[in-house]
């Protein structure tokens, strides 16, 4: 899987950034830098007069290693436990512990994918069946959709919608 580019698009000169600069640098809104912020993945910056956010250049690190993160499907609760681990000792083994957590996951979503795969082949061989006696039958999914009861994992699908 490819990960976007978060490279910055200048280089940073050392200097302390406002965050309009940060933004650009990153390809992020200020919104979502201010989110961030507010969500713990960012260390809160310094400020002028008490307003303007000011950012050490490290930020864009930060920012890159949080896109790369999100690339690899890990919430921002995950990435949060992430940007904790790696600033604690003993930091790489708990960022082992939470990534062995995302591939269980990313395992079970993977096996829940091939059973609708296997589901959606059965659906389509049994309507060109339908279609290979028929000019227009009664569609057989419908049929079926319409009989069947709620699996597990449509209904975990629904619970996580809410």
């Amino acid at each position: 899987m490819d990960t976007p580019d978060v490279r910055p698009k200048a280089a940073s000169n050392g200097h302390i950034l406002p965050i309009g600069a940060v933004a650009r640098e990153s390809g992020l809104t200020v919104e979502t830098i201010r989110y961030y912020e507010r969500m713990g993945l960012l260390p809160a910056p310094a400020r002028i007069n008490g307003h303007s956010r000011r950012y050490e250049p490290a930020v864009l690190a930060r920012l890159t290693f949080i896109a790369r993160a999100k690339a690899l499907g890990l919430s921002l609760a995950e990435v949060r436990e992430l940007v904790v681990a790696t600033s604690h000792p003993n930091g790489c083994a708990r960022v082992h512990v939470a990534l062995a957590a995302h591939l269980e996951e990313v395992d079970n979503r993977l096996h829940e994918l091939q059973s609708l795969r296997r589901t959606l082949k059965q659906y389509a061989r049994a309507c060109a069946d339908a279609l290979a006696r028929q000019s227009d039958p009664s569609c057989p999914l419908a049929e079926s959709i319409a009989r069947a009861k709620p699996s597990r994992a449509a209904a975990r699908s629904r619970s996580r919608a809410r």
